[in-house]
C-alpha cells in the first residue's frame, strides 16, 4: 500500500530508505534536505534543512544496521 507522508519542502524526492526494524521511512530531496517521518503516525521526527552554502540535491542516504 502506498500512501502520502508528510510534507516536504521540496518538489522531489531523490531518495528513500527505510529502516529495518522501526516505522521509519528517511527522505532524501532535491532542495538538499533530509527528513526522517514515523510511517505509523505520519510525524515528522527529523528535518534536517537545506545547507545555505551547498544548496545542492541530497541523492541518497540510508539506515545503518
Amino acid at each position: 500500500m502506498i500512501q502520502e507522508l508528510g510534507e516536504f519542502d521540496s518538489a522531489r524526492v531523490k531518495g528513500i530508505a527505510l529502516h529495518p526494524v522501526h516505522p521509519l521511512i528517511l527522505a532524501t530531496l532535491h532542495s538538499g534536505a533530509i527528513s526522517i517521518v514515523n510511517s505509523d503516525t505520519n510525524e515528522t521526527i527529523i528535518d534536517y534543512p537545506a545547507h545555505e552554502q551547498h544548496g545542492k540535491p541530497v541523492r541518497g542516504a540510508a539506515f545503518h544496521p
